[in-house]
This record gives C-alpha cells, sequence and structure tokens, in this order.
C-alpha cells in the first residue's frame, strides 16, 4: 500500500471481488414463531372482516386481539401492517375502506399455517 493502512483498493480485484459480493447480499430476515402467529392472526382478522364487508382497522384487529393469545396494540399492528403492505400481503386505504388482504396475502396464510405446525 502507499500509506500505513492498507485500504480495499489496494486488494488485488479477487479478493476485492468477493468481499463486495459477500457485504452486497442480502439476508432473508427469517420471521420468528411469534411473528408468524401474529402474522397469522392478523391476516385472518382482515379476511374475516373482508369477507363481512366490515372494514378492517388497526383498533378493530387490535380489539379482536385481547381474546387471543395474540394481544397487539394498535400501535403493534400498525406495524405488522406496514410490513405486510411492503410485501404486498395486503393493501391499506383511509376511512372506511380499511385494510384489504390481497391474493398474495391468502397464499401467506397458508404458508404460515403449513408452517406452524
Amino acid at each position: 500500500s502507499s500509506g500505513g493502512t492498507i485500504q480495499p483498493y489496494d486488494l488485488p480485484p479477487y479478493i476485492r471481488g468477493a468481499i463486495d459480493g459477500k457485504t452486497s447480499k442480502k439476508k432473508a430476515k427469517l420471521l420468528t414463531l411469534m411473528e408468524k402467529a401474529e402474522f397469522l392472526f392478523i391476516l385472518e382478522t382482515i379476511k374475516v372482516l373482508n369477507e363481512k364487508g366490515e372494514p378492517a382497522s388497526r383498533r378493530i384487529i387490535s380489539e379482536h386481539s385481547k381474546n387471543t393469545q395474540t394481544s397487539l396494540t394498535p400501535q403493534q399492528v400498525r406495524s405488522r401492517l406496514d410490513y405486510l403492505e411492503k410485501k404486498d400481503y395486503v393493501t391499506k386505504s383511509r376511512g372506511r375502506a380499511g385494510t384489504k388482504i390481497t391474493f398474495e396475502g391468502l397464499s401467506f396464510i397458508d404458508t404460515l399455517k403449513n408452517q406452524m405446525i
């Protein structure tokens, strides 16, 4: 190296490429059993409410959770819904429309059920 410290550009290209390849790959976050249970509860609740034609708001989902082992505050529901929306499992709307489950969300319910067995 030209200085007292070795910099990444001082390394041979075959080593630099291996280092760059390792740092650029994002690891897929694996869901914990608790997260799976929460997502399953939220998606199933949204599905039931959608089928009844009722709005699926954070508050309503949170209230439904109080009677289960998966008790969630409205803020916890919000953060879970944000994740589900990023994955295209739900669509969130303001007002009476509420949250709707997507076809991907319905498929994810089946996946979660199989993983929880």
